[in-house]
């Protein structure tokens, strides 16, 4: 999915995977749990692309907040 371009689905993937790591990380103080990242992934899939986007967005700006790992 990393290496997928585009929105839609591919887009939500993309920030699936970095909220599902960094909500995994010990060492990053994220918004969200793993398990919290799959069941919203979960509700949204299958969707529309509406829902694919929003979702992307919201995991977007959780994965933009910075970083504090060096």
């Amino acid at each position: 999915v990393l290496r997928r371009n585009g929105g839609g689905l591919d887009g939500l993937g993309r920030h699936a995977v970095a909220a599902l790591l960094n909500g995994a990380s010990n060492g990053v103080s994220y918004d969200l749990t793993s398990l919290e990242v799959i069941q919203m992934f979960g509700q949204t899939h299958p969707g529309t692309k509406d829902a694919y986007t929003t979702l992307k967005g919201n995991f977007e700006s959780f994965n933009e907040q910075g970083c504090p790992l060096d």
